[in-house]
């Protein structure tokens, strides 16, 4: 993953998590102290997308499958 969002982020496996509404996740998560590494945005023909990093610094994609 490339971009200033993933600056200093060591090499990793990145699993991701079907949720049913990644924006209202999200948005929980957020107010809980999770980082919000990305916010969502539409894979056409796979779902909605978020990378979300939790408070202890562990990183997963969120997704709503299409």
């Amino acid at each position: 993953m490339k971009g200033p969002e993933f600056d200093g982020m060591p090499s990793h496996w990145l699993a991701y998590i079907a949720v049913d509404d990644v924006d209202a996740r999200i948005a929980v998560a957020a107010k809980l102290g999770a980082k919000i590494k990305r916010a969502p945005w539409d894979i056409p023909g796979v779902g909605r997308v978020a990378i979300v990093q939790d408070p202890t610094g562990a990183v997963a994609g969120w997704m709503t499958p299409a």
